[in-house]
């Protein structure tokens, strides 16, 4: 048994055992054994316990415990058998004192096991593109397997099919190649295993992108001068947009140009890219090439490419355009490459060589210089051998860039003649240069003519006229008969009186030299040889004659030239040769006769063996006399002509090697440039001679006939020979020959010259034969631009030509087009329809070669396009005909989309135009036309162009600049060339608005932000007051009448973030002013006063609003300019803001329309005296109030009396009413302690007495108490007596020795003249419904304010108010009705009650008009506790009385002279507390010890009561005075039990006395002082539990009670009858009893009894009208029963608790009001 120990291991309780035990390998019938290691990691002993496997197939030894010690180890052996070939799993379990574990056991089929990665990440690859990843598959289980891959595009695995061994392994390529840009996720499948019934999945991810280049251009970098920069240009008309065009200017021909680009991969991928011609050439002539023309750019990489331009020949503007395609990419890049090439530049300095007169055998010099201003090394080769008469000592050589070599020509004639020659020197890359080189032989017998320079221009202009065919001698002749002139300058001319002869040689040579004179070089000195011009004066038959081979010393054989005398004269020809040179020329001398041919014989002698023979040989020729020079006059004299014939020999044997030549050419592929038929072109070669030794060259003729090449033999005996070859085609096409260059007469020395060139045609390429104009309007035009490509190499004009009826409709831009050679152009085509219709016209382009002297009806070609156009009529539409831009902010913008759409077929312009009607708030109105400058509106574009059934987005922006509403009108008009109406159909709005068409119409109006607000909230200290009070204070009315006002323009000057302010004080920009009073209280660091402001966005648009204190207006300045000098004001600001009395939260914000936000401000009462501070109200573009925050401290134990207002308005009262209201004025004491007033009534007195004793003005309380935290009413009587305005000015002195000084206002009203608002109460616009939620508010209300407006007495008012819980917890509530007024005047029902959460009750509140008329604004006060608190609250209640009582037995005394610890005594003393305080204890020990006890023991506080407010405003009437003013007294019920009142005069029922000022504040100190002893004497206390147990006292039946007097007031029919007998019996009352009533001792009593009878009243009132006679006895029982007030107020109440209970189940959802009705139909009747 082997002991293998499994590869991973784990631990369990201290024990390391293996994870599982696996049997990897096994047979069936077998048995195998692996152990488990059991190790000890623990630092104590173990004991172990293991059960035994149940199963059968897995054996282990017999289970005994196991005890390992710290860091041992055990070896459990288990046996696997098994018995067929399935899957077997168990377990063995340990048991140790800490737990148990178990260890698995599996016995598995053995099966293949494969390493596969779960995903492959191939990152991004570019699109046709392939990244490949090798992975690597292992088979780590026991078996042998075959591998089958089941792959999906686009990757690829290689192999897919592959078998595997046991832990062998294999390699594989996953590749991935995209076809499309995309994120591509494929699963790749592998199965293996016995028939492949197994499977793994390997994810594989790629993402794909397209590769993108970008083309940039860069600094160019060459090695030569010629260096041009890549400039990106705007595409033209042809080019693609974002192509890149390579400029290389000009270039000398030789010269390799270089320019640099960069390609950029802006992508991650990379990105393989090609450089490829747009358009294969006929030529194979490489101008332009790529450092790179292939290759691959990695992600975000840079690529420098390098463009070589090498010109091959000139006068060629050469454009090529490349295209740079990307491999996968979507697009490509063209690069657009131009060149110039230019000749070198080669230029003689001197046009000719004079020479002069010369003795025969002598020799003259001449220098002339050769300048070359390019920027190349010239190669030049002067074509004249030194054997000749003229020659030169360096016939060949190179001249540098920008220098000037001089050339030295020598003249060494052997035979008197006139000498001229037009010496051709050979340019590489240029025409040939000509130097006339003239100069006169003479000797004793011959004196020739002597020529000078000025002969050339004779002679040139003698050709040109023809002249120079005739002898000097002729034209004396002509010149003395007339026929030929001499002008000014000297030169010939033929007149009129001409020989006819003379004009027609004229002619014919004059055209002939004509066209030889404006020839090129080229064609000067490539003559065909066997076609002589007959323009030209002698001619020779051959131009080169090659001898061959002849033997050393022996003579040739004759070779035979003939020269023509093509002239009218005699000349006289004369050879350069001599006798004893190699080649001689028989005869030498020879006149010939005009207009005839003599033969000469050339022979060739070599004097040397082996060598290679050249000689070019001279023939002069000139009329004969000029051989004398007297014979000859200067002015009619020819220059003589040089014939030349190039001879060549070679004295090499048979059979002699001849030299190696060593002779090669700069190219071999020579490509001439573009020619059109018949038109000869040429190309220049040098050849280079490597040796040392002469290389005589013969070229073969083309067979073609169409390539020639001169010199076509000859002898280089220097470094180089210069070639010039021609291409003479004949025929349109293109040509290719091949000519051979024989060296050294071998046949083995032979070199090849490729030549091709092309004859073009002015052929064009169009894009389109057929050309559609979209459907245009009227009276404008569209175009269509086409691409035009000239594939030839030469330059192409092309015409355009319109023709027949609508010729002019059609037009061609431009007209007449110029494109280079294999470029490209635009043409635009411009459709202008003048009627819908169709149109269809034909254009005509004739093509020419540019630039080419050739006849106008040869090479021409036209090429016809059709045109095909419609022209229509154009309208757009608007996508909205009206919008409503609502409001917009002054000061801001707001932009509105719309759409404009052209409905019709045709594209067009358009034109954009406004008008407006502008509403101001003053009503008035402003017109704005179309055309004029518009008000607070932009277009986003005022004119452009639409596509058919295109639609344009448009932006309006709106920008008022002034309050008002602004409707706005957009109409446009559609334009064309002429900026008129082109609609073409008539429009009846369009004809009246001057072509102007409605688009739509659209409003906005233009408006400040705003902010009002609309309810406040008090808090803390302020909590007492009612929201009258606090709205006055506050001065909420006129916060929002300057809320609704317009800001002027310093308070827009600056916006809420702006610190403007460099003073501390701040600046006032803004004329409202406002007091925000936060009232008084006494000093305490923790009481504030506290006001919830509820804003709200009343404006049209979003409002920021901010308050700024001092602070945050103020720009602080440098600490240098800082004076530290604060004044007080400033000082008392900076103390307030330090102190941090006045807090705001939040301080700003942002509203949008209709939204509320609550704003808390509070004061706190830590510091004495006056604080103000001044904050700003800011609303961001719009007003700035500026609000006086005023607070004020008093002293503790100490009243603060103060008043809202210094001046107090009474309400109008009419002045014929009998009985006038009573009118409060209110005294709020903020202090703590109680305060009184005494009101000065003097001037009331003198005020009375001014009017005979009618008292206008009455004080029915002037002396009194203010309770502390209240505010006291105190009634007056105003009683005007005209209806004018009254002014009083009363005196009222305080408890606290301080004087105020009221002024009372009122108004007295005539009846003709009162309004139904002046008798109104008045309520300062306070909202009734509650809107102002606070955070923590417990409970809710329906309305918080009731306005009963007018009322008459005896009426009874009812309202409803809900109350819900809000909270979570349990609440109760009890209405408390303070005062004796509100408790008579108001009832509540229920008054108190409890509320679950959620729950919600109806409170029902019940006004009784009783006691005088008055004017009520009174609150009711709702007190709101927490019971869940409150129950905790009273048990931590009794716990501390308990505490309480136990101190009161209980106490220390603190002995100083005692040190050991005090006891605590009590009852087990013996003593009790009466016995203990009997001891004198010092007035400072007591101190100390109820100080001490009351810091040991603290009372609990009791829970926050919260308290909510309804305010009740009425205004009661007498129902006479009712009556006359309002006509809706019936719809108010009368309680007519409370007519019973009392007659009796107000007698002092309390038995008061008046006593003085200072007499009641002492008798107040001293019952004060008294009731809080007897509040602190325990014993009193329990002494009042008693006194409620002792029977009623003896004295108490003394009471007396006043019985008022009945009498009966029977019933009446109706209620307006009823109403009559009321008024009848108030108006009948006394004066006295109506003073009476007036008074404020004038109450009514109400009886226990139940009335039957109404009171009566002091004077006799007429008895009512008795019942109907005709009613018996028990109607008129029933009759009185239900006329009587009992019954009438059991009905109303009856019908009043119903509906209250409709309305209580509805609330408590147990009814739905508005539930839909129902009907029920009835059942059908059976019959």
């Amino acid at each position: 048994m082997a002991l293998l120990a499994p590869l991973r291991r784990v631990e369990k309780f201290g024990l390391e055992v293996p994870a599982n035990v696996t049997y990897p390998k096994w047979e069936p019938g077998g048995e195998y054994t692996k152990s488990v290691v059991i190790k000890n990691v623990n630092i104590k002993t173990q004991k172990i316990k293991f059960k035994v496997s149940s199963n059968a197939f897995f054996s282990t030894l017999y289970p005994q415990p196991i005890v390992l010690s710290a860091g041992n180890t055990y070896s459990l052996p288990i046996t696997f058998r098994p018995t067929e070939k399935s899957d077997y799993e168990d377990f063995i379990e340990f048991e140790t004192k800490e737990g148990a574990f178990r260890v698995p056991l599996y016995a598995l089929i053995p099966q293949p096991h494969l390493t596969v990665p779960e995903s492959l990440q191939f990152g991004v690859c570019g699109v046709k593109d392939t990244v490949t990843i090798d992975i690597t598959i292992t088979n780590t289980g026991f078996v042998p397997t075959e591998l089958r891959w089941e792959c999906f595009p686009p990757f690829e695995i290689t192999p897919l099919v592959a078998g595997l061994g046991v832990k062998e392994s294999i390699g594989l390529k996953v590749s991935f190649k995209p076809l499309t840009a995309t994120v591509h996720s494929v699963p790749a499948v592998l199965h293996y295993g016995e028939d492949l019934s197994l499977s793994k999945t390997m994810k594989l991810i790629g993402t794909s992108k397209y590769p993108h280049l970008e083309v940039k251009h860069t600094k160019t970098s060459s090695p030569v001068k010629c260096r041009s920069p890549v400039k990106r240009i705007r595409p033209r008309q042809h080019e693609f947009d974002g192509s890149v065009r390579v400029q290389f200017g000009d270039v000398p021909v030789g010269i390799v140009s270089e320019a640099t680009i960069e390609i950029i991969n802006t992508t991650p991928v990379p990105a393989s890219f090609t450089l490829l011609p747009e358009s294969e050439t006929h030529l194979k002539d490489v101008l332009l090439t790529f450092s790179h023309s292939e290759g691959t750019i990695p992600p975000f990489g840079t690529l420098i490419n390098k463009l070589y331009y090498a010109p091959s020949y000139p006068e060629q503007v050469s454009a090529r355009y490349f295209n740079l395609n990307t491999v996968g990419g979507l697009g490509s890049t063209r690069i657009i490459c131009t060149g110039n090439p230019i000749s070198p530049g080669l230029s003689l300095m001197e046009e000719c060589a004079n020479f002069g007169s010369v003795e025969c055998g002598q020799s003259s010099t001449v220098v002339v210089h050769i300048r070359n201003t390019s920027n190349a090394h010239c190669l030049y080769q002067v074509l004249i051998d030194p054997e000749c008469v003229f020659h030169a000592d360096s016939p060949c050589g190179e001249i540098k860039p920008d220098s000037v070599n001089p050339l030295i020509l020598h003249f060494s004639p052997n035979k008197p003649h006139p000498y001229h020659r037009v010496i051709e020197i050979l340019c590489l890359n240029q025409e040939p240069l000509t130097l006339h080189a003239i100069g006169s032989a003479y000797t004793d017998t011959i004196r020739p003519v002597v020529l000078k320079p000025h002969h050339v221009s004779l002679y040139k202009s003698a050709a040109y006229s023809g002249l120079s065919r005739y002898p000097p001698e002729f034209l004396d002749e002509c010149i003395e008969n007339g026929s030929v002139a001499i002008d000014k300058d000297g030169l010939l001319l033929i007149t009129e009186n001409a020989d006819p002869q003379i004009y027609q040689n004229a002619s014919v040579s004059g055209g002939e030299q004509g066209k030889q004179q404006h020839s090129s070089m080229y064609t000067r000195y490539l003559q065909p040889e066997n076609e002589p011009y007959e323009s030209t004066h002698v001619s020779i038959d051959v131009e080169s004659i090659d001898f061959g081979f002849t033997p050393y010393r022996r003579s040739s054989e004759k070779k035979v030239v003939t020269i023509t005398n093509h002239t009218e004269g005699n000349v006289y020809c004369v050879w350069s040769t001599e006798r004893g040179e190699v080649f001689q020329v028989v005869p030498s001398e020879r006149q010939i006769h005009p207009n005839t041919t003599v033969v000469f014989d050339v022979t060739f002698w070599p004097d040397k063996p082996n060598q290679l023979f050249s000689r070019q040989l001279e023939c002069y020729i000139c009329y004969k006399s000029l051989r004398n020079y007297s014979m000859v006059n200067d002015q009619v004299l020819i220059l003589p002509w040089c014939l030349h014939l190039r001879a060549i020999a070679h004295s090499f044997s048979p059979g002699t090697e001849p030299f190696l030549p060593s002779l090669s050419f700069n190219t071999c592929n020579i490509v001439f440039p573009s020619t059109i038929e018949k038109r000869t072109v040429y190309r220049t070669l040098v050849g280079r001679n490597r040796g040392d030794t002469p290389v005589m060259f013969k070229f073969t003729p083309d067979p073609t006939s169409v390539f020639d090449i001169k010199p076509e033999c000859g002898l280089i005996t220097g470094v180089h020979q210069l070639f010039v070859l021609s291409m003479s085609p004949k025929f349109p096409q293109l040509y290719e020959s091949i000519l051979s260059c024989t060296m050294n007469n071998c046949p083995d020395y032979k070199q090849d010259l490729l030549l091709s060139g092309l004859a073009d045609t002015p052929k064009i390429e169009i894009s389109k034969g057929n050309v559609y104009f979209m459907p245009t309007l009227i009276g404008s035009y569209s175009e269509v631009n086409l691409s035009i490509k000239n594939p030839c190499g030469l330059p192409v004009r092309v015409v355009w030509q319109t023709r027949g009826p609508q010729a002019h409709i059609m037009s061609v831009n431009p007209q007449i087009l110029s494109i280079g050679p294999c470029d490209t152009a635009g043409v635009s085509f411009r459709f202008s329809p003048l009627e819908e219709k169709d149109y269809c016209v034909k254009v005509v382009a004739v093509t020419t070669f540019r630039n080419l002297n050739i006849e106008k009806s040869a090479h021409r070609y036209k090429y016809a396009i059709k045109l095909h156009g419609h022209g229509g009529t154009g309208n757009i539409k608007c996508s909205r005909n009206e919008i409503d831009c609502k409001s917009v902010s002054i000061g801001t913008s707001r932009r509105h989309h719309i759409e404009l759409e052209n409905v019709s077929n045709c594209t067009v312009s358009f034109r954009l135009g406004l008008s407006q009607v502008i509403e101001f708030e003053d009503n008035t109105k402003e017109e704005v036309p179309l055309g004029k400058t518009t008000h607070g509106v932009e277009l986003s574009q005022a004119e452009g162009g639409l596509a058919p059934h295109y639609k344009l987005p448009l932006t309006l922006t709106l920008r008022p600049s002034q309050p008002g509403l602004i409707h706005s009108s957009l109409y446009y008009r559609l334009t064309g060339d002429n900026n008129t109406d082109n609609r073409g159909e008539t429009n009846l709005m369009a004809n009246r608005n001057n072509g102007w068409v409605l688009l739509c119409s659209f409003q906005f109006r233009g408006v400040y932000p705003g902010l009002c607000i609309i309810n406040v909230q008090t808090d803390g200290m302020t909590a007492s007051l009612s929201k009258s009070q606090v709205w006055n204070m506050l001065q909420i009315d006129r916060l929002n009448y300057f809320l609704n006002q317009y800001p002027s323009a310093e308070e827009l000057r600056y916006t809420i973030s702006t610190r403007h302010s460099v003073t501390r004080k701040v600046p006032t920009l803004t004329r409202a002013f406002v007091d925000f009073n936060f009232g008084t209280a006494a000093l305490a660091k923790e009481k504030e006063s506290v006001y919830y402001l509820l804003l709200e966005n009343n404006s049209s648009v979003p409002t920021e609003w901010g308050f700024q204190f001092p602070a945050d207006m103020y720009l602080e300045p440098e600490y240098w300019s800082e004076t530290g000098c604060l004044n007080a004001t400033e000082q008392h600001e900076f103390d307030v803001v330090k102190n941090g009395l006045y807090t705001i939260s939040p301080k700003r914000g942002v509203l949008s329309v209709g939204e509320r936000v609550i704003v808390r401000c509070s004061y706190r009462h830590s510091t004495l005296g006056l604080s103000q501070l001044p904050v700003l109200l800011k609303i961001n573009r719009g007003r700035e109030i500026m609000l006086n925050f005023i607070g004020s401290t008093s002293p503790v134990n100490s009243p603060s009396i103060t008043y809202l207002s210094p001046v107090h308005v009474f309400a109008p009262v009419p002045i014929d009413v009998q009985s006038h209201q009573i009118q409060y004025f209110g005294l709020t004491n903020f202090g703590d302690t109680t305060g009184a007033y005494s009101i000065d009534t003097a001037p009331l007195d003198e005020l009375t007495a001014t009017n005979y004793g009618i008292c206008i003005l009455k004080c029915l309380e002037p002396e009194g108490i203010l309770p502390p935290r209240q505010t006291t009413p105190i009634p007056f009587v105003f009683s005007p007596t005209e209806a004018k305005s009254y002014t009083f000015d009363l005196s009222v002195c305080l408890s606290t020795g301080s004087i105020l000084t009221i002024s009372f206002q009122g108004e007295g009203l005539a009846t003709d003249l009162i309004s139904k608002i002046d008798l109104e109460p008045v309520t300062q616009n306070i909202p009734e419904i509650s809107d102002l939620k606070l955070p923590d508010q417990m409970i809710g209300q329906s309305q918080e304010r009731f306005n009963l407006g007018n009322i008459p007495l005896y009426a009874v008012v009812r309202r409803l108010i809900f109350l819900k819980n809000q909270s979570q917890y349990s609440l109760s509530f009890n209405w408390e009705l303070t005062g004796h007024l509100l408790e008579k005047i108001v009832s509540i029902h229920p008054k108190s009650g409890y509320l679950q959460p959620s729950q919600a009750i109806t409170c029902r509140i019940t006004f009784h008009a009783l006691s005088s008329p008055a004017v009520y604004d009174t609150d009711i006060t709702c007190k709101i506790v927490n019971e869940s608190e409150q129950v905790v609250y009273k048990k931590k209640m009794e716990e501390w009385n308990k505490s309480g009582s136990d101190s009161q037995h209980h106490f220390t005394i603190a002995d100083p002279e005692t040190k050991t610890t005090p006891r605590v005594t009590g009852h087990t003393t013996g003593k009790t507390y009466e016995e203990w305080k009997k001891f004198d204890l010092s007035v400072k020990s007591k101190t100390r010890t109820r100080k001490r006890l009351k810091e040991e023991i603290k009372a609990p506080e009791p829970p926050t009561v919260q308290y909510i407010r309804i305010g009740i405003t009425a205004k009661t009437h007498t129902i006479s005075d009712y009556s006359k003013l309002f006509d809706d007294f019936d719809s108010y019920t009368i309680d007519q039990r409370s007519l019973s009142f009392n007659h009796s005069p107000p007698t002092n029922e309390k038995g008061m006395v008046t006593v003085k000022r200072s007499e009641s504040v002492t008798v107040d100190a001293i019952l004060t002082q008294m009731l809080r002893e007897l509040l602190t004497d325990s014993n009193f206390k329990s002494s009042l539990t008693t006194l409620v147990q002792e029977p009623v006292p003896f004295f108490s039946q003394f009471s007396s009670k006043y019985q008022p007097t009945s009498v009966a007031i029977d019933s009446k029919e109706t209620l307006v009858a009823a109403r009559h007998v009321y008024a009848a019996r108030l108006e009948n009352l006394p004066m006295d009893t109506a003073e009476q009533g007036s008074s404020s001792s004038f109450h009514f009593e109400r009886d226990d009894k139940p009335l039957e009878t109404v009171s009566a009243i002091s004077v006799g009132l007429p008895e009512p009208p008795p019942p109907l006679a005709a009613l018996n006895c028990e109607d008129k029982i029933g009759f009185e029963i239900k006329n009587s007030p009992e019954f009438q107020v059991m009905t109303e109440k009856t019908v009043e608790n119903i509906l209250l209970n409709i309305v209580r189940e509805s609330l408590a959802k147990e009814l739905n009001l508005s539930a839909p009705l129902y009907t029920i139909a009835k059942p059908p009747k059976t019959m």
